[in-house]
This record gives structure tokens, C-alpha cells and sequence, in this order.
């Protein structure tokens, strides 16, 4: 399951959904955040949302400079073909240029650096070598020193590969494949065993009425 949160209805960051739980760390605006989480599955669809938590900001830098950084996106989750450039349109808002970019794939190749005279639309790119499921983290600062974060999932298609990086590189995770020679003998050790029991059975049966047999001879 991907979930996205959203604050006061925009996207502000999305992640798996692992063993019932999730963890990410969001941007907040000034003043009231009205924070919901959303979880989709693979086909993208919606299921109930969360209850509303509701947080209120007091941004002393934003009181002081007059504007609020914030990044955000149109996907939650992209993906693309390992040795495919895959790409990323992000909206970057508020604050003050120039601004630090640092993106985090979470594949262990470093981060990227850049920065960035304006705010606006921009278009981050990377590619990844293994197929796989990476958490990336994308870190904006201002010159003033503010920051936002904005947390999405990639997806580099393909089988995954033993060892291979996931969830910004703090996990690994492991493809096992089942080799059709192994579904054909869990298919067939229950047939083994009830062979053998009831061959068992028969030869328990045959040698009773052996000595039946014998018992009868000796007492003629």
C-alpha cells in the first residue's frame, strides 16, 4: 500500500506502507495543517482516508522573512526501466532564492546537489541501476536558512535483485524465486504421505492375516 499525506488538501509526501506501519517526515505551513493520510494500492486505488489531525505552525522564519518554502508534486510515486533516465517534476514555492536542492534516491549513489536561482517548476532526474522500490527524499533551503521536505516513492521496474537498496538504503530486500521443480513437490509430498501410510498400512494388514493364517495351521 502507498500512502500520501496531504496538508490542507496538498500532497505533501508519500511512503510504503510496511508491516502495518509507515513513517515520513513532512513540511509544515504556517499556521493550521489539517493533516490526512490517503493509502492506495497498486492500481491506485483510493481506499477510506484517516481521521483529520489537526496542527498548528507558528513559523518564526516565515514571520520574519514573509514567505513560506514548500515543495510539492503532482506524483507520489514514478517509476522506470534500471538504465532508464526516470524523471520527476516538483513545484518549489516561497522562500527566497537562491535555493540548495539535495535529493536523496535511496539507491546508496549519493546525493544530488543543484541550486536554483528561482522558485518554479522543476525537473529532477536520475537513474537507477537495480530494479527495485526507493524512498526518495528531497531537501529544499533558502538562503535564509528555511527548509522543506517533500518524501516520494520510485520504482525501477524489473525483478529485484538479492541485496538490492531500498527505503533510502537503511534496508535491503530480497527476491526469492520458486523454481517450478519445487511447486511440483509441495504438490506432491501429501500424496507421498498418504502413500506411505496406506502402504503401511496394507503391508500391517497382509502380515496379520499371515499369522492368522499360521496360528490357524498349528492349533488343526
Amino acid at each position: 500500500m502507498l500512502v500520501k499525506i496531504f496538508d490542507n488538501n496538498v500532497f505533501v509526501g508519500s511512503v510504503l506502507c510496511q508491516g502495518g506501519s509507515y513513517n515520513l517526515k513532512v513540511s509544515l505551513f504556517s499556521g493550521k495543517n489539517d493533516l490526512v493520510a490517503r493509502v492506495y494500492d497498486d492500481l491506485d486505488q483510493q481506499g477510506p482516508d484517516s481521521n483529520m489531525v489537526s496542527v498548528t505552525f507558528v513559523d518564526a522564519k516565515y514571520a520574519q522573512f514573509g514567505t513560506s518554502l514548500t515543495l510539492t508534486s503532482n506524483f507520489a510515486r514514478r517509476g522506470a526501466n534500471p538504465g532508464d533516465t526516470l524523471t520527476w517534476p516538483i513545484v518549489l514555492s516561497g522562500g527566497n532564492g537562491p535555493y540548495a536542492l539535495s535529493v536523496d534516491w535511496g539507491d546508496n549513489s549519493g546525493a544530488d546537489l543543484q541550486s536554483v536561482q528561482f522558485a518554479g517548476n522543476i525537473t529532477l532526474k536520475h537513474v537507477y541501476k537495480q530494479a527495485g522500490v526507493y524512498q526518495v527524499i528531497i531537501k529544499a533551503t533558502d538562503k535564509n536558512g528555511q527548509t522543506a521536505y517533500l518524501q516520494v516513492v520510485a520504482v525501477a521496474n524489473g525483478e529485484v535483485a538479492a541485496g538490492s537498496s531500498k527505503s533510502s538504503g537503511k534496508s535491503s530486500g530480497t527476491a526469492t524465486k520458486i523454481s517450478p521443480e519445487w511447486y511440483l513437490f509441495i504438490l506432491v509430498l501429501p500424496l507421498l504421505v498418504i502413500a506411505f501410510w496406506l502402504g503401511s498400512r496394507n503391508e500391517l494388514y497382509v502380515i496379520r492375516k499371515r499369522l492368522d493364517r499360521a496360528r490357524g495351521g498349528s492349533s488343526q
